[in-house]
């Protein structure tokens, strides 16, 4: 389509236009693409509706939705600071010397 949209300009006078119909307007819509914010208003929307329907609650899924961004700091914070702790040179030596002995 770009090969074809170069020869229209520079073949066409500038008052001519064109335009796409069927699969090909399909897939000019596809290259622009959807906005990652609609995608995660949406998601967000789904899992709240059927948490809504799972639980038979308008209230409870929001409790769901809000605690679970804090359980994955959570874990990312465990992580985090698990990685500190085994960097630090008494765990390396110590390491070191269980692997130097004769056990």
């Amino acid at each position: 389509m770009y090969a074809l949209e170069e020869v229209f300009a520079a073949t066409m006078p500038p008052e001519m236009g064109y335009d796409y119909l069927g699969m090909s307007f399909q897939e000019k819509l596809a290259q622009n693409g959807v906005p990652p914010a609609m995608i995660f208003g949406f998601s967000f929307l789904f899992v709240f509706l059927i948490l809504a329907a799972l639980y038979e609650s308008w209230s409870l899924p929001f409790s769901v939705l809000l605690s679970t961004p804090i359980a994955v700091f959570g874990a990312f914070a465990m992580l985090y600071l698990r990685r500190i702790a085994t960097e630090s040179p008494f765990v390396r030596s110590r390491t070191t010397f269980m692997l130097k002995s004769d056990w």
